[in-house]
């Protein structure tokens, strides 16, 4: 039996509301506080999402167990993912928050602090003897590194989940619920997070992008294919496929309405499903 469903107290449920392609920053979804329970979820350009985060963000809005939501998750990060990945700091004594530092590259996630970022009160000189006799140690029983020792640390997670542990994706005490990327890459691969208003754009009704028309709601999936189908897109399918179905001589709705959203004929017919 998979287990219940989890809260974390940093995120929310997806807003239901396409914004504008034309503007590509990415703002956290709602619920979501920059001094969160697991460190201050900031790096030097911008916001970050937590992996433990996203994962429960997955479960929330498609209905995974842990283990389709830790595939999810697996599955859409990208083979140099290591490049963005950061670890997030908790308040410093003096009560100052601090910016995440970036994983090592090599970093083997296991339990080693020496597999962790430079400790702020670290010389790089300092940091660096350590990481030598490590890597010096380690070389007699190599370890498996990177990307392939994130997933491997990850999918730890999941077998604690299922056999009843502490979630260690959303336990403060674990280093891998400290994992975060920038909100603009989690939006990107998982669909979390919400696009910023455009530029001076008026917040009253009728300023936010139209994707209830079918070139607008085209627009935007071209521009962001991973981007979660809020009720309003799917809305809009149906009504494009109930008017071309409607026309004289109509063949083929379902298949060219795929080919211009960049996605399967089957997957139109289970929008229209879905909005109805």
């Amino acid at each position: 039996m998979s287990p219940s469903k989890r809260t974390p107290g940093n995120v929310a449920k997806p807003k239901g509301q396409a914004m504008a392609p034309e503007v590509p920053e990415v703002l956290p979804p709602d619920g979501w506080v920059k001094d969160s329970p697991f460190g201050f979820l900031r790096y030097e350009g911008g916001d970050l999402a937590r992996l433990g985060d996203v994962q429960a963000w997955l479960e929330e809005v498609k209905g995974f167990d842990c283990l389709q939501s830790m595939a999810e998750l697996i599955k859409r990060m990208p083979e140099d993912v290591m490049v963005c990945l950061y670890y997030i700091n908790r308040i410093g004594d003096n009560g100052k928050p601090l910016n995440a530092q970036l994983m090592p590259v090599d970093s083997t996630f296991s339990h080693d602090g020496n597999s962790l970022p430079k400790p702020v009160w670290q010389s790089e000189e300092r940091h660096a003897e350590s990481l030598a006799m490590h890597r010096t140690l380690a070389a007699a029983q190599p370890k498996t590194t990177g990307r392939p020792a994130l997933v491997d640390r990850l999918e730890r997670t999941v077998r604690a989940q299922r056999m009843g542990a502490a979630d260690p994706m959303n336990n403060p005490t674990h280093h891998v619920a400290r994992l975060a990327v920038p909100m603009a890459k989690a939006f990107q691969w998982w669909g979390y997070g919400q696009l910023a208003a455009p530029a001076g754009a008026d917040t009253e009704a009728g300023s936010v992008p139209d994707v209830s028309t079918w070139a607008g709601l085209v627009k935007v999936r071209k521009a962001y294919p991973s981007a979660i189908w809020v009720p309003e897109m799917k809305a809009t399918v149906r009504t494009e496929k109930k008017r071309r179905k409607a026309l004289p001589g109509a063949k083929g709705v379902a298949k060219a309405m795929a080919e211009e959203l960049g996605i399967s004929e089957k997957r139109v017919n289970d929008l229209v499903r879905e909005s109805e």
